[in-house]
C-alpha cells in the first residue's frame, strides 16, 4: 500500500486507484488547515463535501460548506484555480479524479501547481 496515504498542507488523504484514468482520494483536513490556491494540470476533479466545516474557493467564487451540504459537489477542470480552508474542527471530502490522457496517475497532492 505504499503511496496510498498522502500528506499535504497538514491534510491526510487516502488514494484509491480505480480502473482506467479514474481515481478517488478521501481527504481529512484538520482544524486550521489551509489548502492554498492551486491548479491540477492533468486532472478533471469532482470535489464532494462529506462532513465538517470548510470554506472553498473555485475561480472567483467562494462558498462555505457545513453539515447541511453533505454530498454537495462541484467540478474543477484542469488549470482551474481552487483552494480551501477548514473553518471548524475538521473537514472531510472526496476528490473524484479523471486523469487526462498520457498523464501518469499519481495523486492530486503531487500533481498540482501553486498559484500566487
Amino acid at each position: 500500500m505504499k503511496g496510498w496515504l498522502q500528506r499535504r498542507f497538514g491534510c491526510t488523504g487516502l488514494r484509491i486507484p480505480l480502473p482506467g484514468p479514474w481515481q478517488v482520494e478521501l481527504w481529512l483536513a484538520p482544524r486550521g488547515a489551509v489548502i492554498p490556491p492551486h491548479t491540477h494540470p492533468h486532472i478533471v476533479s469532482r470535489l464532494v463535501f462529506l462532513a465538517g466545516r470548510m470554506g472553498w474557493q473555485r475561480g472567483a467564487v467562494s462558498r462555505e460548506f457545513n453539515w447541511r451540504d453533505f454530498g454537495r459537489s462541484f467540478l474543477v477542470p484542469p488549470d482551474c484555480v481552487h483552494g480551501a480552508v477548514t473553518l471548524g474542527a475538521f473537514g472531510l471530502f472526496l476528490n473524484l479524479e479523471h486523469w487526462l490522457p498520457g498523464a501518469a496517475k499519481t495523486s492530486a497532492a503531487t500533481d498540482l501547481e501553486l498559484t500566487p
